[in-house]
C-alpha cells in the first residue's frame, strides 16, 4: 500500500443496465483503458463505452481515478478491484508540465521543456496492471486519447490489437488546416510531439465527429472511423425549444486552464445587465460567480449543458469540441473565445457553418457586442437548426456502421 491512496487504478466490468446485448462479436473480450486527464477526452470515450455496451459483451474497465481531478468513470461501473498508485496521476503531472511551459506571470512560451510526462506514466501503470491484462486475455485495447501510450505498449507487450477513441475531428494530415492553425498553446507542443503519432500509430482510430461538421478533413484512410458527437443528443429532445434572449449561457473546460478566472470575470463585467441571466459553467466558475453587477449569476463546476441550452438565447463558449456539437445539435447559437488546445480548430469549423461568432480579444467589448449580435441575428438559429439535424442523422449512420464494421460479426 502506498502512504497517499488518492489516486488509485481501478478495474470494473463496465455494466450501463439492461440495454446489454450478448452477442458473438469480432472483439469479445474488450479491455478499455483511460487516464484522469482531460475533460472532453473522458466524456466521449466514455460514451462509446455505452455504445458498445449496449451491442456486446460485457467490457473491462481500468482507469485512473484521482479525488483530485473531474474524472467521472467511478460513477457508471462497479469496481471490482482498486490499487493504490502514489503521484501516479496524469491529470496533475500534466498540469504541472504545463505551468512550467508557459511563463505564467507574462502568458509566453518557455524556449526549453522537458518532455510531457506521457512515457513515464504509461510506464508505470502498465507495470501495475500487466497481471490484470494477462489474466483478461483481451481480443482487442481501446484507450482514450490521452492513455494512448498504455495502448502502444499493452500492444507490443502481448500482441493486442490497440484502439484509440479521438475525442475531436482529425488533424495533421488528415485536415487541410495546419498543426498550428488547428492548436495552440502547450497542447500545439503535445500534437506535434504524441497526437499526431497516435493518430497515425493506432490499428483503429475512432473519431466523435462527423464529416458534415469538419469542413478541412480529407478522406480518411481505411482505419479511421466517424462516430459523430458523443455523447449524442436525441433528435426528439433537439427539437423542442423554449429560449430566452435575457439569459445566456457561459461555458469553460471542465479541466481549468490558465485564465480561465480572468476570461469568466470579463465575460460577467460585460454581460451584467439588470435583467440578464447568466448561467456560468466550468471548473473555475464558483470562485468568481461573486463579482459585483446587475446580472443574475448561477454557477456550477459542473453541469448538464444540454436544458441550459435549450433555454438560453446564446451560449457563450470556449470552444471545447463536446460543447459546440452539443449547441449546434440543439440549435443555440454560439459566441466562441478559443484560447488553448484544440479550441481554435474547433472554432473555425463552427464559423465555416455559419453557426457561430468569434470574439475578437483586441476589442474592447467584444464578448457584449457578439452577444448582441447573436441574439439579434435570428438566421443563426435557423442555420444551427438545418446543420444540427443534419449531424444528428448522419451521426446516427456513422456510428451503426462503426459498430458493425469494426466491432460486429465477423
Amino acid at each position: 500500500m502506498c502512504d497517499d491512496p488518492k489516486t488509485l487504478i481501478c478495474h470494473a466490468r463496465y455494466r450501463p443496465g439492461s440495454r446489454t446485448r450478448h452477442v458473438r462479436s469480432r472483439y469479445p473480450r474488450i479491455l478499455a483503458v483511460a487516464s484522469d486527464a482531460g475533460g472532453g477526452d473522458i466524456v466521449a470515450f466514455r460514451a462509446f463505452l455505452d455504445l458498445l455496451a449496449a451491442h456486446h459483451h460485457e467490457i473491462d474497465l481500468i482507469f485512473e481515478f484521482s479525488l483530485t481531478t473531474t474524472s467521472r468513470f467511478f460513477l457508471a461501473p462497479r469496481v471490482t478491484e482498486s490499487r493504490p498508485a502514489q503521484g501516479l496521476s496524469l491529470c496533475e503531472r500534466l498540469r504541472k508540465w504545463t505551468a512550467h511551459y508557459y511563463e505564467v506571470e507574462h502568458g509566453s512560451y518557455r524556449s526549453t521543456c522537458s518532455a510531457p510526462p506521457f512515457h513515464d506514466w504509461a510506464a508505470t501503470v502498465c507495470h501495475l496492471i500487466a497481471p490484470w491484462v494477462s489474466s483478461m486475455r483481451p481480443s482487442v485495447v481501446l484507450t482514450s486519447l490521452f492513455s494512448s501510450e498504455i495502448g502502444r505498449r499493452l500492444r507490443r507487450r502481448f500482441s493486442i490489437p490497440w484502439h484509440v477513441v479521438n475525442p475531436s475531428f482529425p488533424y495533421g494530415p488528415l485536415s487541410r488546416r495546419s498543426l498550428s492553425e488547428d492548436f495552440s498553446g502547450a497542447t500545439l507542443h503535445l500534437a506535434r510531439r504524441h497526437l499526431v503519432n497516435w493518430q497515425a500509430d493506432a490499428d483503429v482510430v475512432i473519431h466523435a465527429t462527423c464529416p458534415s461538421f469538419d469542413a478541412f478533413a480529407v478522406p480518411l484512410p481505411r482505419n479511421h472511423f466517424y462516430v459523430g458527437p458523443l455523447p449524442p443528443v436525441l433528435p426528439d429532445r433537439a427539437a423542442r425549444q423554449s429560449r430566452h434572449p435575457s439569459e445566456v449561457l457561459v461555458t469553460m473546460s471542465s479541466e481549468a486552464q490558465h485564465g480561465d478566472q480572468e476570461m469568466i470575470k470579463s465575460t460577467i463585467e460585460q454581460l451584467g445587465g439588470a435583467r440578464r441571466t447568466l448561467f456560468v459553467v466550468g471548473e473555475s466558475a464558483p470562485a468568481v460567480a461573486g463579482i459585483p453587477g446587475g446580472a443574475s449569476v448561477r454557477a456550477w463546476k459542473h453541469a448538464e449543458h444540454g436544458p441550459l441550452m435549450r433555454r438560453s438565447g446564446v451560449c457563450v463558449s470556449h470552444a471545447g469540441h463536446g460543447t459546440v456539437l452539443k449547441s449546434i445539435q440543439i440549435g443555440c447559437p454560439l459566441v466562441l473565445f478559443p484560447r488553448g488546445r484544440d479550441q481554435p480548430g474547433v472554432s473555425a469549423r463552427a464559423r465555416a457553418l455559419g453557426v457561430a461568432i468569434e470574439v475578437d480579444h483586441t476589442q474592447s467589448g467584444s464578448i457584449r457586442h457578439c452577444v448582441s449580435r447573436a441574439v439579434a441575428d435570428s438566421s443563426l438559429v435557423e442555420t444551427s437548426r438545418h446543420w444540427g439535424s443534419l449531424i444528428a442523422a448522419q451521426a446516427a449512420g456513422l456510428r451503426e456502421n462503426t459498430i458493425e464494421s469494426v466491432y460486429g460479426l465477423p
